[in-house]
């Protein structure tokens, strides 16, 4: 069983012709394994987009003769957003008391800092419950790990928001 790995760079666009050639001339038994990294400069400028041009291009064709699709993402969270995230939802935690139905009966309570994003998210994303397994609703929140960069940045803005509503001290660390 023969194997292609393919590293492409698109500041190096020789080598982008000679592996895109590679690719069409291989057995048609070949077994085909991808390994791609894009490397283009931030701002954009005519070689940038050319670059871009032919890194998008490669990929579709190489997409085609390995039989994959190809979809393309938005850039989610980064970990310092994570961290923040945590940091300011563990400041909620803390500092702030919840109106909690537990046992046939209304309490204030802390709740813990996945409760508290659960809540959070809930409220960013819009309400939704379902039935919980012994009656009563389940809150339900979002996965913050599949949220985007604008998504998350939305979310820590509306968590600093409703934590200087409740006069939450958040730390600067």
């Amino acid at each position: 069983m023969k194997s292609l790995k393919i590293h492409v760079q698109t500041d190096k666009s020789p080598e982008l012709s000679r592996v895109q050639s590679a690719l069409e001339n291989r057995p048609s038994d070949a077994v085909t394994v991808m390994s791609i990294q894009i490397n283009v400069q931030p701002e954009r400028n005519e070689k940038t987009t050319v670059l871009g041009v032919l890194a998008y291009n490669f990929i579709q064709v190489a997409a085609r003769y390995c039989g994959v699709n190809i979809e393309f993402k938005r850039k989610t969270r980064n970990l310092e957003q994570n961290a923040k995230m945590w940091a300011m939802l563990g400041e909620i935690s803390r500092q702030v008391e919840w109106d909690v139905f537990s046992n046939g009966e209304w309490i204030k309570a802390h709740l813990s800092p996945e409760d508290c994003k659960d809540m959070l998210t809930a409220w960013q994303q819009g309400q939704r419950l379902a039935l919980g397994i012994d009656g009563g609703h389940v809150r339900l929140g979002a996965r913050t790990s599949k949220m985007t960069v604008a998504e998350m940045a939305e979310l820590i803005e509306l968590i600093q928001a409703f934590g200087d509503q409740k006069g939450v001290i958040f730390r600067k660390e």
